[in-house]
């Protein structure tokens, strides 16, 4: 397996205009490179012989059938790292994922394309405990330490680079624990009509910077923070998918923070209606799903990813009530797996994985309705 070159650390940066070319020059990688796109990370330090540059790590992005350079880590030093993603000069196009001809006309018409991105252990457990939110885990010591790394850092620049996703999935069960008291609400004033429809506000949806969406499904109404936006990532504003099924105050709340909605299904979220009209209503064309294992074994079942990139770590966590990469009910009689199409395999030089595959073909009868969660 390549490795990144001994000259990681405190190396003269190549005296050149083109950045990319410096830092393949510095990875000692040919210029322009045989892939298409990589991801590097790498900190910038000035000394009196010159600029510098150390590489903290790098991912080449992914083609059928290959074995790929590995995130080889260093530590940090002084200063802050910086993430480039680097195209190169030669033209190599990517491995399509291809569906059944009723999928593909459903994906480029009606709906995002969907794109599952989770990291897992090798027992396939997302989280470290049951009913734990992200911000549980992230804290965790026994996960960063297992878990943590480059790795999902360079994963997400490419996927990113290759699909240019318009909004960001999660389910609130990643945001909000199951049993957690809520936040009261004060009674809304609003009437019901202008409550009960979809909210879209120009001022948020047209706004200037408008980059993408964090869309949360929230079918029972719990997410009340208000988060609207994060100030690590400007441009991405909250969007929420709800039922109709929640309260009228919860509606009231969301629109007296501009915090825009579309409601999808009576009493849960109906996903295949929601995403239809984040396609039509918001002009969402592709999107990440990096929801917990009930709201991607929902999408699942109901024919709705297209793709799924799973990165594995080296670990084990085991449980019997600790969440796995897709949960949900058992199939019925007349299910099916779902058929995936391997697009590419690489191994990180810490046994880490990443696998990358389409949704081959979902066996869902015509005439059943979308799944809902």
């Amino acid at each position: 397996m390549q490795q990144t070159p001994a000259c990681t650390t405190g190396c003269p940066v190549a005296r050149t205009a083109n950045l990319a070319a410096m830092i393949f020059d510095h990875l000692g990688l040919p210029y322009p490179a045989a892939r298409p796109l990589m991801w590097v990370q790498a900190q910038e330090s000035s000394s009196d012989e010159g600029p510098h540059l150390q590489t903290l790590g790098y991912t080449v992005a992914p083609e059928t059938g290959t074995m790929l350079p590995g995130v080889e880590r260093h530590n940090a030093g002084s200063g802050q790292a910086r993430h480039y993603i680097i195209r190169s000069q030669v033209e190599r196009s990517y491995p399509t994922v291809r569906h059944s001809p009723r999928e593909r006309k459903g994906a480029a018409m009606h709906r995002p394309l969907v794109i599952a991105q989770v990291a897992a252990s090798v027992d396939g457990r997302i989280s470290i405990g049951p009913n734990r939110t992200m911000w549980e885990d992230l804290d965790d010591e026994r996960l960063r330490t297992t878990m943590g790394g480059n790795t999902w850092s360079g994963v997400d620049a490419i996927i990113r680079a290759m699909h240019s996703p318009g909004a960001e999935l999660l389910g609130s069960a990643s945001l909000v624990s199951e049993g957690e008291p809520l936040t009261d609400l004060p009674p809304t004033t609003k009437p019901q009509q202008t409550l009960y429809r979809d909210y879209l506000p120009e001022s948020i949806i047209q706004r200037p910077g408008q980059k993408g969406w964090l869309v949360v499904v929230d079918g029972r109404g719990r997410l009340r923070s208000g988060f609207k936006e994060s100030q690590d990532n400007p441009g991405w504003h909250m969007l929420h998918l709800v039922s109709a099924g929640v309260t009228s105050d919860y509606l009231g709340f969301l629109q007296d923070r501009q915090i825009p909605y579309l409601i999808a299904g009576e009493k849960r979220v109906n996903l295949e209606e929601a995403l239809g009209k984040l396609h039509r209503k918001v002009g969402v064309k592709s999107m990440i799903s990096t929801a917990g294992g009930r709201l991607n074994g929902a999408l699942m079942r109901a024919g709705l990813l297209d793709e799924i990139n799973i990165i594995v770590h080296p670990v084990v966590i085991g449980g019997d009530k600790t969440p796995a990469l897709f949960d949900g009910p058992d199939l019925e009689p007349d299910e099916w797996p779902a058929s995936l199409e391997l697009l590419s395999a690489q191994v990180q030089a810490d046994g880490t994985l990443w696998l990358r595959y389409g949704v081959r073909q979902n066996h869902i009868p015509e005439t059943r309705p979308g799944r809902q969660s």
